[in-house]
């Protein structure tokens, strides 16, 4: 079983972790041509899908794979483009992920059920710290 961590001092409203992204490999069907970007992702349990900002789409040249409509805040409808994607939890490797492009502020994703549903989730509050563990066999 491979193992992502994340530990924060004290205790924490929200996570916000380090990860990688890179464009799908399917997508270009070319493994030798991948752009790795560090990320600050969001763990958010209430998204269903995963979002990713309009700088990080940019940096790593992303092209749409699709519009979608989703629903925001209040029961908004928003069309937005979507991007095939892989997340890299150190050494776990979260493939092909529909990724919606957002307007994000301090942060590069949000990483939603989509990816979270995918392992083993753990979060907990020893000693004052708040502990994330993401298992994936």
């Amino acid at each position: 079983m491979r193992k992502y961590e994340f530990v924060n001092n004290g205790i924490i409203d929200k996570i916000i972790s380090p990860v990688t992204v890179d464009i799908a490999d399917y997508v270009t069907d070319e493994k030798c041509n991948d752009i790795y970007k560090n990320a600050k992702a969001l763990w958010d349990t209430g998204s269903t899908v995963t979002v990713i900002s309009s700088i990080m789409v940019q940096q790593l040249g992303l092209i749409p794979t699709d519009i979608t409509t989703i629903r925001g805040f209040y029961g908004t409808h928003i069309k937005a483009n979507t991007y095939n994607i892989d997340i890299w939890l150190n050494d776990i490797h979260i493939e092909y992920i529909q990724a919606i492009e957002g307007c994000l502020t301090n942060i590069d994703m949000i990483l939603g059920m989509d990816v979270l549903c995918q392992g083993a989730l753990h979060i907990t509050h020893p000693n004052f710290t708040t502990s994330l563990v993401f298992e994936k066999e």
